[in-house]
């Protein structure tokens, strides 16, 4: 075997070991739930459950252009504009997810689910911070779920169906989640350009 062959092989290898360590089963792991919830209960639908940590693992890592094919197809259509995207969700890729303490997720009548909680992140500094976590999430005709990014001003979108209300119509969780805290005191920072409030009207 050549010296080149050998080192396809290694790059290959070390390729995918890169992978399997930043993949969506790794982040699923730093899922914290409520006491008394473990992630059957949380998750009306195990595949949201994955989707959820694709998408931030595509924040997080700084892979926008896959990010942005996850956010919901009403978002797409009005801001088809990619570098704008990044622009708006540029902050994420400066912390590192250690993990999300997960409180409540809601679904309401118009299809759209709300998951709440707290993202607990690492800066440049090695400072543990941390930041709200308000979601929302609708799955669309094809089965898939899509995340509905949202701003009172900058994107003022309402996802799901325009002819239901919004009520609330099952809260899976309302304790807060408890576990995996830090003797770091943490501060409030914002991963996007714009706060990313996921409660619309």
């Amino acid at each position: 075997m050549t010296k080149l062959a050998v080192l396809a092989i290694c790059t290959q290898l070390a390729c995918g070991c890169a992978a399997t360590g930043d993949s969506p089963n790794n982040y699923e792991s730093r899922l914290l739930y409520p006491a008394g919830t473990d992630q059957q209960t949380f998750w009306p639908d195990k595949k949201l459950k994955k989707t959820f940590c694709e998408y931030w693992q595509h924040r997080y890592t700084g892979n926008f252009k896959e990010a942005y094919q996850m956010e919901a197809s009403k978002y797409r259509e009005h801001y088809d504009n990619q570098k704008q995207y990044r622009i708006y969700v540029k902050r994420t890729p400066n912390y590192t997810w250690m993990n999300a303490r997960l409180e409540q997720l809601t679904q309401r009548d118009d299809g759209v689910t709300l998951i709440k909680g707290k993202w607990v992140l690492k800066d440049g500094t090695g400072e543990v911070v941390s930041s709200k976590l308000h979601d929302q999430w609708v799955k669309e005709e094809d089965g898939k779920w899509y995340h509905g990014i949202y701003n009172p001003i900058f994107i003022p979108l309402k996802y799901g169906d325009n002819n239901k209300n919004g009520k609330h119509i099952e809260n899976h969780n309302t304790e807060a989640s408890k576990g995996g805290g830090s003797d770091t005191k943490e501060s409030d920072v914002e991963l996007d350009t714009q706060t990313d409030e996921s409660e619309t009207k």
